[in-house]
């Protein structure tokens, strides 16, 4: 059911707070430590189709692609999804706009058979980015989906679309959210104030924490029970103020309790690296770059096919890379045993910019001819 988005935002959020602080079953006790026990074999098996698959499809979408990268008649320098820190959008403004929100042109089928036809085994979609926008019908929070004109649950047809086409699914989800009222944004002058990346003031109560993790966990249980993902892709865990390498194993042990096989990127802990202490992350992810000598263990590299991960209002006339040039990375990647996810940035209206699909086309050209070689 569509939900009525007439409140103030700030009420909603404090009535979202109230939401999230309901019990949830985020007791640790009794739960099998899947750190702890998961034999070196076990892991293997669980990683086999991530070892295999070599080549994803990312997907950035969300109330950011609307804006894309654009506030006021400004256009962001930077990436369009952190338009809104860039300028320092008040949140209450900025969810009043979620009412332009309505993709009609979105085909999932469509981006899932490009991804398919482009040689890809698997695509992962930004449920919920650093916006807190959420493309679910979420019970914890009406800065969703179901709140806008559009309506419609599109990580539902994400799900649906990549087992049509015989594609394993992962759902992004960021630890971060600005949307939150346990989230205190900085100022321009107190980013320089803050030690640690400049971006986010520590959390101020315990109270805090404890509300946004049993919020954070009740989504997740959502996404898991509604949607079965085979992967989870987090980001936004780079808060050492607050989310500590132990809150990271808890909500892995947390997520594995409920479904056994899910599969989890290193994002899920502070911080995006390996650790020494037996915590067996299930694989890396560098960021836009391809390591020298590769990762330790499984990894994967994220690209996008220009200069932004969400759409951007001067995508057509950013610098691309060549399909050449994306063909030789994913030839580096694969030679290095890690695997390629590949960037697709919808517009605001659910179309695709054509540049980014012919990006994917090319490299699929090569790749065939290179095989017919």
């Amino acid at each position: 059911m569509k939900k009525h988005f007439l409140l103030p935002f700030f009420a909603m959020l404090w009535t979202s707070l109230s939401l999230a602080q309901t019990p949830q079953n985020t007791n640790q006790q009794n739960l099998v430590d899947y750190v702890a026990t998961e034999t070196p074999e076990q892991y293997n098996q669980r990683m086999q189709w991530f070892k295999d698959a070599k080549y994803g499809m990312f997907i950035h979408f969300g109330l950011f692609s609307v804006h894309g990268g654009e506030w006021k008649g400004k256009l962001a320098k930077g990436y369009s999804e952190w338009m809104p820190q860039e300028f320092n959008v008040d949140i209450n403004e900025y969810a009043k706009t979620i009412n332009l929100f309505n993709p009609t042109k979105l085909d999932t089928d469509q981006i899932a058979k490009l991804a398919k036809d482009s040689g890809m085994k698997y695509l992962v979609i930004t449920a919920k980015h650093h916006e807190g926008f959420c493309l679910w019908d979420s019970k914890l929070t009406e800065f969703d989906v179901a709140s806008t004109p559009y309506g419609k649950d599109i990580i539902k047809q994400f799900e649906l679309s990549a087992k049509k086409y015989g594609l394993k699914f992962g759902i992004y989800y960021s630890v971060l959210d600005w949307s939150r009222p346990e989230f205190k944004v900085p100022s321009q002058t107190e980013k320089y104030a803050i030690k640690y990346l400049g971006w986010f003031r520590p959390r101020v109560s315990e109270k805090d924490e404890i509300s946004y993790m049993n919020y954070m966990k009740g989504q997740l249980t959502e996404l898991i029970e509604n949607y079965d993902p085979d992967l989870l892709w987090f980001d936004g865990s780079w808060q050492p103020q607050w989310y500590s390498l132990q809150d990271g194993k808890d909500l892995y042990n947390f997520l594995r309790n409920q479904k056994p096989s899910l599969i989890m990127n290193d994002r899920v802990s502070y911080y995006h690296t390996l650790k020494d202490d037996g915590f067996n992350l299930d694989y890396t992810t560098p960021e836009q770059h391809v390591p020298r000598n590769g990762h330790k263990g499984y990894w994967e590299t994220c690209m996008t096919t220009n200069d932004s991960w969400g759409y951007k209002k001067n995508d057509e006339t950013s610098k691309y890379k060549s399909a050449e040039e994306l063909y030789e990375t994913l030839n580096k990647v694969n030679a290095l045993g890690g695997n390629f996810l590949l960037n697709l940035g919808p517009k605001g209206d659910g179309s695709l910019p054509e540049k980014t699909v012919e990006a994917f086309q090319g490299v699929k050209k090569l790749i065939d001819q290179n095989v017919s070689n």
